[in-house]
This record gives structure tokens, C-alpha cells and sequence, in this order.
């Protein structure tokens, strides 16, 4: 059977022996050796029908080495004995890394590896040059002096690591001499990326050789799709494109490039190649952008900050449907982010990334049109509440601007669901202080069952768990991979050891940090996004008809969250308050509600009918028998302002305490100046 035929080569590169820079790669200027055997080179590629150009190349090459000082076998002792208390460190240590050093203090064993790239090169008549990003194969490159033989510009050193290591990489900057074809030039120049051989494939199109210029574009097709894209380009393939006239050649030179490249100055050559071969061609070439092969998450958060700008310039190019397929595509990914990070239990993890997201999500709704943006406020709605980790920073950044281009881009509809997410939040009522039950769901296990019983008892708040290492490893994992509100450690004790779980506080506290962030929210949202007035509500449910309604003496939590929220919603220029008024809440009974059996005033508190309470519907402090609101201020009311503090010599809210203990009615120290503490026993005249 014959030997197969190898595939033609389009170029050879000879690598020479100096280093050089853009500005010294000449013909002229070679040194030493290397202009001696150029001149050979040159020569014979003229009698063959060749051209050649001059490149700076840069060459990797991995080497099993080690130190020249030491013994490759001293670093076994990786394996001796390890107690079993090591198995908990389940992360992994930092390799010992040499970087730099003494290029000769290490012996080359075997070259591993090894890669070369071009990254400049000169024009075929010597009078200019181009960056390009060409990948050389082995098969290709020639040398007369090893690069193993040079002094390399970096080295790096990596130790024995158990499975990898004791290898050496060494970096090398040589210039090079690569010859090609004359009938292989284009396609040769093409491949690294040329911008002059695209600009020739332009100039064909130009001169009317339609023939010739399909043909070029053609011979591209076998390795076009390898080279990547490069945002410098795309501008001259999208008018080569529309040139040609082939809507398959048209689609194959448009296929490398990401769509992050595109920006608003391509909008012209794309509405041109749209606009001729059409929305099922255009549909092809935009969704072939959007692969998840071309994805990397900052270039594509940073092309949607970008957007509507994009959009704007397609749509006055009268390519609406480019516009809208790029803002559905952009759709698309940040959906598929969304669902994501919203169900990702590691608020650590997951708020910043929303948060990323929340800047973008904007930008996308200014660049939609009103079907894509309906669509995204009906997706939006159907996520978890963690979706606000997006939406209210998204509002916050989006609050600076005019109301009609927020309202044009859909945001106060984004605005109205997040007001309700936040009330629904605020109106859940807290777990029980003796309900210690985490609801979990694992991965089906008997592991993860026995730990979800755990976790689901109201009662139960420590387990102390029998557990070999890989049962401790998979239900550590599931603990810190669910963001769980438990504590474990493994007591060292007996065969197997004991894995202790004990439920903690945080629980609790989640929950109620959850409802006081909700209440600020909503507070700032009512005011920086209702109509402009102050206390407009953007919940008709919310919407307070301005009489003072009497509370009960004793509030829950739940019950003070939402009188806060009434307030706040009435009055959103308290928000920046609302952590104060928060921890000043108190409820008080009327005079006549007291019991007879306490004590005369201590002298230092005000009167129940002079106690400020809430706001009337005018915007005024009004006095009610059963609510009082006292913090630090000024002496007097003050239509606007905050509540003043009340400084009269008698008192009737602080009663008897050690003998009715149910009838104590401060809630917080700020309500008798004269005893900072819940409990008023003590703060009664002596």
C-alpha cells in the first residue's frame, strides 16, 4: 500500500539565532551569522518561486529537569505516613515554583513540549510590517542552533508535586525567516490573521474581480475558523462579505469572531451584508457569536454595557432585525446567568455576582424593543426572591436617571416587582425562638437523608455523627456548598471519628437581617422611584389614608417591621434613618389602660398626651394614646422633620415593673431619659 500523501504546507520558518525588535527586524541589520545564512535562504526561495518575509517569533518549550545540585529521587518521601487527622485539609497547597534564577542551574532531561508563535512580521518588499498571531507547528520550523542551546529571556522551575512537577519551562525571543509559495501567498498571510491580505481580498472586490476575489476568500475555508477573531478585522471582513455576493463564503469569514468585537462602528457592514442576504442569514451569524466557546464572562458583561449604543447605530442603519437578534442573544446569556447565580446558596458567592450582572441588565433593557422588554420583565418575575441581589442594584444605579428614559426602559415595571418582592418579605412572619429547623435538600444519599432529618427537627440542635473520612468530606461538602447555618468539627476520638454538627444562631439572624435590609430597600425605592412627590408608594397596598391607627401595646417583631414600613413608606426622607428609628421603636398604653397599681411619675418623662407620635396625614407630628416615636432631635415638632424629643417633668408610661412585669411598656431604652434599659423598675423616683 502506498505511503499517504502529506498534506502541502503553506509556509517553512527558519528560526535564527538573535533576538530582535520591531524596529530592527531589516534585511540590512541582521548580526553575524544570521545575515549569512538569510542570504542563502533568500536566494534559494527565488530560484524556487518563493517569497520571504522576515518574523519575531517567541518559543516555549517545556523540559523534566531538575536541580543540577540535588537528587531527583529525595523528593519521594512525599508518600511516608500520614495520620488520618490530615484528612480534613481537603484543599490543596501552593507547588514550589522557581521563577527566574540561574539558567544553568537545572539538568534537561527530555523536551516535553514544546510551542511556537509568531507574533510580527515584515511585508514581502521589506517596507513596513503588521502584528499578526500565528500558531507554527513542529512540522513546519527549522532550526540550525537549538533554542536549548540559547540563554532563554524567562525560565520557571516547578518542584515534584506527587503526580506532576519537576519541569522546567523556558521562553526564547528569536526572529525568523518564513518562506512561502507565490500561488499559497494570500492564503499564507490570511492565516496568521494579515490585515494587509484582507485589504487585498477588499481591493479585488473593488477593482471588479468578483471571480477572483470568491476564489481567494475560498481557499481561506480549510483553516479560517482556527485563527480566532480579532476585533481589528472585523470591520474588512463584514465589507468583504457584503462584496462578494456569496452568502455561504459571506457566513464562513464571519464564523471566527466573538460578539463582544462588535461594536457600534460596524453597524454600517453588518446592516450592508443583513440587508443582502437576509434575516435567516443574519439569524445564522449573530447565533454563531453567541456560542459558548466564544463566551468569557468580563469581555461579555463589559459588550452589554455597550449595547445600546450598538443598537442605536443598527437601527439607524435600518437593520432592525440585527438589533434585535443581538439584544435577544445578549438576553439569552444573562438569563442563563441568572437562573445560575439565583439559585446559588452561598450568598457570599452569589451577591457579588448578581451584583455584576445588575449594571448590564439595564444597559439591556435601554437597548430592547418593547417585545424583548416585556419578555424580560415577565422572566424577571419568575425567579426567587435572590434575583433582588440584581434588581436593586440594577434600580440604584438606573434611580440618576430622567424619569421617562426609566420609564421608556421598562424599570419602573421592574421597580413595581421589587416593591412587592420586598413587602411580601417584610410581612412574613419570624420563625419561633425555639424553632431551630433548616429546610435542605440533598442529593438523595443516605447521608444527605440522615443530615436532612437533622436539619429539618425543630428541636434538635446538636448531632454528633459516627463517620469515616469520605462520609465526613461529603457531608462537609454539602454544609459550606449550601451555605448551611452549621458549625462542624470532628472530635478525634475512637474508630471512626465523630463528625459534631451544631445548628448556630445565624438562623435567626438571617432572617431578621433579611426583613431590616428589605425595609430599607423599600423605603429608598418608594422614594427615589415614585412620582416625585414624598411618601409616594409604589404599592397601592402600601398606601396609607393618612389616619393614625392604634397599635397594640406589646409589638412583635413582625408587628414592628411593619409599622417601620408604614412609616417609611409614608415618609421615604427618613430612610437614611431607618436603622436608628429601627432600634427606638417603642409602644406605650394610654393613661387610662394603666394599671392603678403604679407608681407616681418619676418626673423625668413626658406625659402620654404630650408624647409625639406618627405623622397625620398632613405631613404633621400628631400626638396618639397608644404609639409613641421618640428619638434624639430637636424640641419641637417640625412639619418635615424628625420627631422631637420629650423632655417634661412627669411621667405615665413607666409603671411598677417588678410588680407587673406584662404591663411594662418601653420597648427601648431611648424612652425614659432617665434609665437607658427595657426594664424600668429601677428608672422610677428613689
Amino acid at each position: 500500500m502506498a505511503a499517504p500523501i502529506p498534506p502541502r504546507r503553506n509556509r517553512l520558518v527558519y528560526l535564527l539565532d538573535h533576538e530582535y525588535t520591531q524596529r530592527g527586524l531589516n534585511w540590512s541589520r541582521l548580526k553575524g551569522v544570521d545575515a549569512e545564512r538569510v542570504a542563502l535562504l533568500r536566494a534559494a526561495a527565488e530560484r524556487a518561486g518563493c517569497q520571504a518575509v522576515l518574523a519575531l517569533a517567541e518559543v516555549k518549550e517545556t523540559w523534566d529537569a531538575w536541580p543540577s545540585d540535588s537528587d531527583p529521587w529525595d523528593d519521594y518521601d512525599y508518600y511516608d505516613d500520614e495520620d488520618e487527622d490530615d484528612e480534613e485539609d481537603y484543599g490543596y497547597h501552593d507547588a514550589s515554583r522557581d521563577l527566574g534564577g540561574d539558567h544553568d542551574d537545572y539538568q534537561l532531561n527530555e523536551l516535553i513540549d514544546d510551542e511556537i508563535t509568531l507574533g510580527w512580521w515584515t511585508s514581502p518588499d521589506g517596507t513596513g510590517g503588521e502584528p499578526i498571531s500565528l500558531h507554527v507547528p513542529e512540522t513546519e520550523v527549522c532550526a540550525t542552533t537549538p533554542s536549548a542551546d540559547l540563554t532563554p529571556c524567562q525560565s520557571e522551575y516547578e518542584g515534584y508535586m506527587g503526580n506532576y512537577g519537576n519541569t522546567l519551562d523556558r521562553w526564547y525571543r528569536r526572529a525568523a525567516v518564513v518562506v512561502w509559495a507565490r500561488d499559497r501567498a494570500f492564503a499564507a498571510r490570511a492565516e496568521a490573521g494579515s490585515q494587509e491580505a484582507l485589504s487585498e481580498l477588499h481591493a479585488r472586490i473593488g477593482a471588479g474581480d468578483l471571480d477572483g476575489a470568491r476564489a481567494a476568500a475560498e481557499s481561506l475555508a480549510p483553516f479560517w475558523n482556527k485563527i480566532g477573531s480579532r476585533a481589528g478585522l472585523l470591520g474588512t471582513v463584514l465589507d468583504v462579505a457584503a462584496g462578494l455576493g456569496t452568502a455561504g463564503t459571506a457566513a464562513m469569514l464571519l464564523e471566527p469572531f466573538r460578539v463582544e468585537t462588535v461594536a457600534p462602528e460596524h453597524a454600517d457592514g453588518l446592516a450592508a451584508a443583513a440587508g443582502q442576504f437576509g434575516e435567516e442569514w443574519t439569524r445564522g451569524v449573530i447565533d454563531g457569536w453567541f456560542r459558548s466557546e466564544h463566551y468569557f464572562e468580563t469581555d461579555r458583561s463589559q459588550w452589554v454595557e455597550r449595547l445600546p449604543g450598538l443598537c442605536g447605530a443598527l437601527r439607524t442603519a435600518g437593520a432592525l432585525e440585527a438589533a434585535r437578534l443581538l439584544a435577544a442573544g445578549a438576553w439569552g446569556w444573562m438569563g442563563d446567568q441568572l437562573r445560575l447565580w439565583t439559585i446559588t446558596a452561598r450568598a457570599g458567592i452569589r451577591q457579588p455576582q448578581l451584583e455584576m450582572l445588575s449594571s448590564p441588565l439595564v444597559r439591556l433593557l435601554e437597548a430592547a424593543d418593547d417585545e424583548l422588554r416585556d419578555e424580560i420583565a415577565a422572566a424577571l418575575r419568575g425567579y426567587g426572591d435572590n434575583v433582588l441581589g440584581c434588581l436593586m442594584p440594577a434600580l440604584r444605579s438606573a434611580a440618576a436617571l430622567p424619569a421617562a428614559a426609566r420609564r421608556a426602559a421598562g424599570l419602573d415595571v421592574v421597580a413595581r416587582d421589587c416593591a412587592e418582592r420586598l413587602s411580601m418579605i417584610i410581612a412574613r412572619p419570624l420563625r419561633d425562638e425555639d424553632d431551630w429547623a433548616i429546610g435542605w435538600t440533598g442529593c438523595g444519599c443516605d447521608l444527605c437523608g440522615t443530615l436532612g432529618t437533622f436539619l429539618g427537627s425543630r428541636t434538635r440542635r446538636v448531632f454528633e455523627w459516627p463517620l469515616a473520612t469520605d462520609g465526613r468530606r461529603h457531608v462537609h461538602t454539602r454544609i459550606d456548598s449550601a451555605g448551611l447555618p452549621v458549625r462542624h468539627q470532628t472530635r478525634r476520638q475512637g474508630r471512626p471519628y465523630t463528625f459534631v454538627l451544631m445548628k448556630a444562631g445565624e438562623l435567626f439572624t438571617r432572617e431578621k437581617d433579611a426583613r431590616h435590609k428589605a425595609v430599607t430597600d423599600l423605603a429608598w425605592l418608594t422614594s427615589a422611584w415614585g412620582d416625585g412627590s414624598p411618601g409616594t408608594s409604589l404599592l397601592s397596598a402600601w398606601r396609607h389614608d393618612g389616619v393614625v391607627r392604634p397599635w397594640k401595646r406589646r409589638l412583635s417583631d413582625d408587628g414592628r417591621s411593619v409599622l417601620l414600613s408604614e412609616l417609611l413608606l409614608r415618609h421615604p426622607e427618613l430612610a437614611a434613618e431607618a436603622e436608628k428609628i429601627t432600634s427606638t421603636l417603642l409602644v406605650v398604653e394610654t393613661i387610662r389602660s394603666l394599671p392603678t397599681r403604679s407608681r407616681p411619675g418619676c418626673g423625668r418623662c413626658a406625659p402620654a398626651s404630650r408624647r409625639p407620635s406618627m405623622r397625620g396625614g398632613d405631613g404633621s407630628w400628631t400626638s396618639s394614646s397608644r404609639t409613641s416615636m421618640t428619638s434624639p432631635g430637636g424640641r419641637n415638632a417640625v412639619p418635615g422633620g424628625r420627631p422631637p424629643i420629650s423632655r417634661s417633668l412627669s411621667c405615665s408610661g413607666c409603671t411598677n415593673a417588678a410588680r407587673t412585669p406584662t404591663r411594662t411598656c418601653c420597648l427601648s431604652g431611648w424612652a425614659c431619659p432617665a434609665r437607658q434599659t427595657t426594664s424600668h423598675a429601677r428608672c422610677t423616683r428613689r
